[in-house]
């Protein structure tokens, strides 16, 4: 090549160097101005295209950069900031898995860049993530605008429907694309099982049990409008449970529950300790203190005291469990002794308020999967072929991230769920046919020592069939009040036709045994107890984000 065949390449590239400089002074008239001179012709798409990601990138990852260096200084006041940031937005589940949505859109909403990019690179983000999100990004911002324009000859490259699109596409693509190629990477060497795993996660919305619930309660929402006009108001629910906060429909605390049980039944209980809000370091020691003056031996269960359907819910098998937990959630805990009965039952009970005696109207035998190694099979294919977790695999692969692609040796039982709550992998299956007289004999005495209890459910745990009879090896898990549900439900054998009209029964119950219960003074108040229950389901609902 000759000098001047040199220049002369130079020269061609100066266009791209200028559009990749303009991102560093404005990117929004960069992008304007680079896509009117693709559409006059004036410039090349490559040119376009990658003079303007380069420029982007090069920005962005350039401040990202600035926040890691000042997090390498020696600077105390900047090192505290860093450790902050990562506790707040990097430690809490809830909140990290939401990063990377909030950084792709900040890519799109000008004043925001600079100081959540910086934040980033003091936090401990990972530079590579940042690095390939604000890439696709980035392509697929230009992109998109590029194909908008050549569609579009007759639309203005200012027009502010072209920058709404674009960046609506870029935020959906850049982070879809973004997941697959992380997948493939995470699973390199394993592709197949776990690519035909994922796909069991849509295939399993056939299965009304792992319909999501705004679609689950859409049916219930139009009975309760009936029940509402049946019963001349919906207030009366709120005296189904009068001993309960809120009848227990929602936001009643398991501490409380815990206490109500112990006053009926002590010598089925577990202990059990409610940890109210304050400074980390004194919750944990609380929780230490109470396990070692009970004698506990790990593991241990902490959970949210207002969570449900298993959010929050960890088995601490440890000290440094214990105390990672407090760092990462900040709401009342309820730390409780760990059954290791190996059998799980959902018991709902009913009785009306003219009734001396109450019943066992339904019962959930909760399974807990395992699976078994071959020494061949990784965990993740054990789990694809186990017809009781094959459609939980997503569920899985995040909870076994570390052992997920690994064999398991020969023989080795490996446990996937210790909790009895089906969105958390247990499978619930029909058991009314294990109750007994003594066990309804027994729940019903329990209920009625409970004062102003009517409706609700019991989770026990026992060790076998005979301790139905016996009422030995049984212990009291949870007391849950008028919200809960007859969970045999989601039993995977049941359909729409089996679910609604049983889901339907339950809640005229509730209406039926408020309405016997229900006082001149309720009737009187039912807009004031209304909107306390509004409040207490707000409250309630930061639990189910957990």
């Amino acid at each position: 090549m000759t000098w001047k065949d040199y220049l002369l390449e130079v020269a061609m590239q100066i266009p791209m160097l200028s559009l990749a400089l303009g991102t560093l002074v404005s990117e929004d008239l960069t992008y304007i101005a680079a896509l009117a001179g693709f559409r006059a012709g004036d410039l090349s798409l490559s040119v376009v295209f990658w003079g303007y990601s380069l420029g982007v990138v090069a920005g962005d990852y350039g401040l990202f950069l600035l926040g890691r260096w000042a997090k390498w200084t020696k600077i105390q006041r900047i090192k505290q900031w860093g450790e902050s940031l990562s506790k707040i937005f990097l430690s809490r589940p809830g909140v990290a898995a939401k990063v990377d949505q909030f950084l792709v859109l900040t890519r799109f909403v000008p004043g925001t860049r600079i100081p959540t990019y910086v934040g980033l690179g003091l936090s401990d983000y990972s530079s590579a993530r940042f690095l390939g999100l604000m890439t696709m990004a980035s392509f697929f911002y230009i992109g998109v605008g590029l194909m908008l324009v050549s569609l579009f000859p007759e639309v203005s490259s200012e027009s502010g429907w072209v920058h709404l699109v674009t960046a609506l596409v870029a935020f959906v693509l850049s982070l879809r694309l973004f997941r697959i190629l992380a997948f493939l990477w995470r699973h390199r060497g394993h592709w197949s099982i776990n690519i035909q795993g994922q796909l069991n996660y849509y295939l399993r919305y056939a299965r009304a049990e792992f319909w999501p619930p705004f679609v689950f309660y859409i049916p219930l929402g139009f009975y309760f409008i009936y029940l509402m006009i049946r019963f001349r108001g919906a207030e009366c629910i709120l005296a189904a449970n009068p001993g309960l906060e809120f009848s227990g429909l929602v936001g009643e605390k398991k501490g409380d529950m815990e206490k109500l049980l112990e006053k009926a039944c002590p010598d089925y209980v577990l202990a059990s300790l409610e940890v109210e809000e304050g400074e980390v370091e004194a919750r944990i020691e609380k929780t230490l203190d109470f396990i070692r003056e009970k004698k506990i031996e790990y593991p241990v269960v902490l959970k949210p005291s207002q969570g449900q359907r298993g959010a929050g819910v960890l088995i601490a098998k440890d000290e440094i469990a214990v105390n990672t937990y407090y760092q990462n959630y900040h709401g009342v805990v309820l730390a409780q002794e760990f059954c290791a009965e190996p059998k799980e039952l959902g018991l709902f009970y009913l009785r009306f308020p003219r009734e001396e005696r109450g019943k066992i109207v339904s019962v959930t035998q909760k399974v807990f999967p395992f699976v078994v190694g071959n020494g061949r099979s990784t965990l993740a294919e054990l789990v694809y072929r186990n017809n009781l977790t094959k459609f939980n695999f997503r569920l899985f692969e995040k909870r076994f991230e570390e052992t997920w692609n690994q064999v398991i040796e020969r023989g080795k039982r490996f446990e996937l769920v210790q909790t009895g709550n089906h969105a958390q992998g247990c499978v619930f299956r029909n058991g009314i046919e294990l109750v007994t007289p003594e066990l309804e004999n027994w729940l019903d005495e329990i209920s009625r020592k409970i004062p102003g209890f009517y409706i609700g459910r019991f989770d026990l745990r026992y060790r076998d069939d005979e301790s139905l009879k016996t009422l030995e090896n049984i212990k009291m898990i949870e007391l849950n009040g008028a919200g809960a549900e007859m969970t045999d439900i989601y039993d995977s054998s049941k359909g729409v036709f089996d679910i609604y009209p049983q889901l339907f029964q339950q809640w005229r119950w509730v209406f039926e045994v408020g309405k016997a219960n229900e006082t001149p003074a309720l009737r009187n108040q039912r807009w004031v107890f209304l909107k306390e229950l509004w409040e207490a389901r707000r409250r309630a609902g930061k639990y189910l984000r957990f």
